[in-house]
């Protein structure tokens, strides 16, 4: 069997050009038929024309013979000179043109001949005539130069001429009355009638050709049309079936989300074709999407996001369930230690942990940072004995670790339920987690009811005792500090420092404290204490030194190494168990504190967050561009400076300056709103003068915040004021405004510029598209942007993969809680500042930190707090609308309540509509009266509790001329 051929689709624009050069060659054709019937029908009737003309001149020739032949013999009879003169004209003036028009009207050879003997039968007889004329005007005597010019070209015989007149006269009269006479006229007539007979005869043959010729040319014209006709009859049955159904199909399929049908012609082929590998792609998209709006993109477990359906949906059903809340033990010296790359390698292999010992239909979910949750169905509380020896059994693989990773346990809180989930049964299993982080850690505990009868305790039940490691290699020291401590511990014991840093790796976590001997065989107590400080454990784990050593040169060593206490021997049981328990009293307490202190930071820092998201749209607002790109400018200003912080640099960066260089980048291009509207927001090239207005918003911007009274020695204000008015600078010296070169521009606007630069290129503008994440990577070390720092190109180069997952993921959140984390470290680490003046610094710092942000967008601020119900208002709009700055109870406040009729919204109902997923609002406020009336637009953001069921916390909000 032969393949069937495949035939390609006809092109729509071939179809319209075959049509149209058909359509044209049709219409040429029969333009040409009616041309070519239109001069054939006047050639008939010209032809008609010649006939009667043909018939008239024979008619008329006849006449003028007979007529001469009249005239000739009446003055042949009467001598009258007039008959004379009238036969000479008419032969001159009348005859031989008659005679000429009929010789033109010959169609053929047999025509001319007929008329020829015609003709010559005539000439004889008016010879003849002419010649009896002159006979008679000779008789009589007339003047030969007189007379008429047909009678004068004859000339008399010499023997006529010697006849005398009377015989002249009666030869003439002889002449004129011969019987040959009627003979030469019938021979004259019979000519004329053989010419007009050939003449119609050719005339009628010519005719009867023009005839077939029209009607072949009206039956191609009739063919043009019919053809014309079909051609419109196949040009709309090729537009249905391969254009008017084709679309009316995709119409139909676009209406019911399907895929195309190929069909039609070939245009609309390659669009379905395309539309079809794009509907493609947006379902593997969405799938995408969906799958990574429902999961972790790091664990690949489910979110918290998904997590709130999954409630919602359990709230409906009856069956039982159990409520699994996990907490990684001491994340953060994890992160601290070894680097959040390290820290992301442990929590993917907590996930896959968690996922390989639950049930195939258990739900895993990562809920944040370092904490899970796990939803089993048809669970009981009777199983709770099953969970408990499951995670012992993953708490044992995870502490450990054969693949290099670090040592971790997990704490876990439990709730059970017999009708489905509730809204008290997170709070009851988070609440469950924490009560196994205050008694150690690294354990399993189910939610009990609390006995209202039993005081508070802050003992710990025998089943979670604090776990202290004792290291001795006497082993008689060890049986009598055991004896002294296993009522109140669990105690565990390694007899030299060797295995004490193997215990330490593994149990490292779940420790509360250790208790060291120095001297001791292998490995001594204070290498011990130089291996936790290498490695950061003395900041969460105690030393007591266990010692008979009095050199105080040598107990000074092992405080330097970290060393918290130090108890000498002989042991006395007593101080032993108070300095054993204020110590780790005073570790669990500092614990406590580091989270507490941990989480308020990251509320702060999530307040800035809130703040720059507000400032971002504020900033962007006039030029049309996404508010994105502050925050992107924040995140890419992160990675470079942590990136340049690892390298050796003349620049000495804390992270105390990482942070403000991030805040203050913020305001790099506040100077904008100086900027008219008509260059900002222009979509072509700037002229020369327009460049050069926008190039000084980088100085009015700098300009602006040095008019900010007083915070002129604020570090916040001197970086932002840095990165405003240089971060146009090149290191080549090429940019503006001040022409800087090298390190004279500061780092700070150093990095903004390079995280300027690439996010604008990334970036959609009114005045260019964006380019590709590579592209602007190799624009950027090519110097096509201007020269950068080499060091920052390194950077840029080294972070350059992580860019464009950074800037659409929720890596934010988690820099800011590492930033939250780090902050806290740096903190223990301020030499003999105690903790009250390191909060009060940190407080001092975010106060001012709000102050200034309320400066910069001109003080229209306000936040409202529902637990105190007390709103505060900037100075500014406390001017404004004429009242406190503090307002209690601000919807009994008759100065607001007298606004609200002036505004879109009562103030009674601060949220105005907004919720967890919406949580951002807008309004109008009409202020003044008649000339003086004032238009705000007034931006909220409601603040949420992250619980189980959130709550409404306040808002924060600003108001922006409208």
């Amino acid at each position: 069997m032969t393949a069937k051929k495949h035939t390609s689709p006809i092109g729509l624009r071939t179809i319209i050009f075959t049509i149209t050069l058909l359509s044209i060659i049709l219409f040429v054709m029969m333009f040409a038929h009616s041309i070519m019937l239109t001069r054939t029908y006047t050639q008939i009737s010209s032809n008609d024309a010649l006939l009667l003309k043909c018939t008239t001149s024979v008619q008329e020739l006849d006449r003028a013979a007979m007529l001469m032949t009249q005239r000739a013999y009446q003055y042949i009879q009467h001598q009258t000179r007039e008959d004379m003169e009238r036969f000479s004209k008419e032969m001159s003036y009348n005859l031989r043109p008659k005679i000429e028009t009929l010789q033109a009207q010959s169609r053929s050879q047999e025509s001319t001949d007929a008329l020829a003997d015609a003709v010559e039968q005539l000439n004889f007889m008016l010879e003849r005539d002419a010649y009896a004329m002159r006979l008679v005007a000779t008789a009589c005597g007339e003047r030969v130069d007189q007379l008429p010019r047909a009678v004068f070209a004859v000339s008399l015989t010499d023997e006529d001429a010697a006849l005398s007149p009377e015989e002249m006269v009666e030869k003439a009269r002889e002449l004129v009355a011969q019987a040959d006479f009627p003979q030469a006229y019938n021979a004259f007539c019979k000519g004329l009638d053989e010419y007009q007979r050939l003449v119609v005869a050719d005339l009628e043959q010519v005719t009867e050709e023009k005839e077939d010729s029209a009607q072949r040319h009206l039956g191609h014209q009739f063919a043009s049309m019919l053809s014309l006709v079909l051609l419109y009859i196949l040009t709309s049955a090729a537009a249905t079936h391969g254009i008017l159904r084709p679309l009316e199909s995709h119409i139909n399929s676009i209406r019911k989300g399907e895929p195309f049908q190929v069909e039609g012609v070939h245009e609309l082929r390659d669009m379905a074709r395309s539309y079809n590998e794009a509907y493609s792609h947006n379902i593997e998209n969405q799938e995408k999407l969906r799958r990574r709006a429902e999961h972790d993109p790091m664990t690949g477990l489910l979110n918290q996001g998904n997590f709130g359906v999954l409630k919602q949906r359990l709230q409906h059903c009856r069956e039982k369930l159990g409520l699994l809340v996990i907490d990684v033990d001491y994340f953060k010296h994890i992160n601290d230690v070894f680097g959040h790359e390290v820290g992301n390698l442990a929590l993917k292999k907590i996930a896959s942990t968690l996922a390989s010992h639950v049930r195939p239909g258990d739900y895993v979910i990562r809920y944040g940072g370092d904490e899970f949750v796990v939803v089993m169905l048809n669970m009981a509380q009777e199983q709770a004995s099953e969970l408990e020896e499951m995670f012992t059994t993953i708490n044992s693989f995870l502490q450990q670790p054969d693949d290099g990773l670090p040592p971790v346990s997990l704490s876990v809180g439990a709730s059970f339920s017999e009708t489905g989930f509730h809204d008290t049964l997170f709070q009851q299993a988070d609440q469950a987690m924490y009560d196994v982080k205050r008694k150690g850690r690294c354990g399993f505990a189910v939610y009990q009811e609390p006995d209202p009868q039993a005081g508070d305790n802050d003992q710990q039940s025998e089943q979670g005792k604090p776990r202290i490691l004792l290291v001795d290699d006497s082993e008689m020291n060890r049986e009598i500090l055991c004896s002294m401590l296993e009522d109140q511990y669990d105690v565990f014991q390694v007899s030299n420092g060797m295995q004490a840093i193997e215990e330490i790796g593994k149990k490292g976590y779940t420790l509360s404290a250790i208790l060291l001997d120095l001297m001791m065989p292998v490995c001594d107590g204070y290498e011990v204490l130089a291996y936790m400080q290498k490695h950061r454990w003395h900041e969460i784990l105690p030393v007591i030194i266990i010692s008979s050593e009095t050199d105080p040169s040598c107990i000074n060593r092992a405080y330097d190494l970290g060393a918290t206490d130090f108890i000498s021997r002989p042991f006395d049981g007593q101080i032993v168990r108070r300095r054993v328990s204020n110590t780790v009293g005073l570790n669990l307490r500092y614990k406590r504190l580091s989270d507490l202190v941990t989480r308020k930071i990251q509320e702060k820092i999530d307040g800035y967050d809130m703040m720059l998201s507000v400032l971002s749209q504020v900033v962007e607002f006039r030029n049309h561009e996404s508010g994105d790109h502050v925050l992107h400018i924040g995140l890419i200003t992160d990675l470079l400076l942590d990136c340049l912080m690892k390298k050796s640099t003349p620049y000495n960066l804390t992270h105390e300056d990482m942070q403000q260089i991030r805040f203050a980048s913020a305001l790099h291009d506040i100077g904008k709103i100086t900027i008219p509207d008509e260059i900002i927001n222009k979509p072509g090239k700037l002229t020369d003068e327009e460049r050069a207005i926008m190039e000084t918003h980088s100085a009015a911007g700098a300009d602006m915040l040095d008019q900010v009274e007083g915070f002129s020695g604020n570090a916040l204000i001197r970086r932002a004021r840095e990165i405003c008015r240089w971060h146009h600078e090149r290191y080549d010296g090429r940019g503006y405004p001040d022409g800087l070169v090298g390190d004279a521009i500061p780092i700070s606007a150093q990095v903004v510029a390079v995280a300027d630069v690439y996010d604008a290129l990334t970036s959609k503008r009114c005045y260019k598209a964006s380019f590709p994440h590579e592209q602007a990577i190799s624009m950027i070390l090519e110097g096509k942007c201007g020269a950068f720092n080499p060091l920052l190109m390194e950077c840029l180069t080294e972070i350059a993969d992580q860019l464009p997952e950074k800037l659409h993921s929720d890596a934010k959140s988690r820099k800011w809680d590492a930033d939250a984390n780090r902050m806290v470290n740096e903190m223990s680490h301020l030499g003999e500042m105690d903790m009250a003046t390191k909060m009060l610094y940190q407080l001092r710092f975010e106060h001012s930190s709000a102050e200034y942000f309320q400066q910069v967008v001109n003080g229209c601020t306000f936040s409202y707090r529902v637990d105190t119900e007390m709103l505060l208002l900037s100075s500014p709009l406390a001017a404004l609308l004429g009242t406190e700055e503090f307002v209690h109870l601000p919807t009994q406040d008759e100065q607001l309540l007298a606004h609200a009729g002036k505004s879109d919204i009562s103030w009674r109902d601060l949220r105005n509509g907004a919720s967890t997923t919406h949580p951002d609002c807008s309004f109008h406020i009409t202020h003044g009266e008649g000339e003086d009336t004032r238009v705000y637009t007034c931006h909220m953001r409601t603040i949420w509790s992250v619980e189980d069921t959130p709550q409404y916390l306040g808002v924060v909000g600003i108001l922006l001329p409208a």
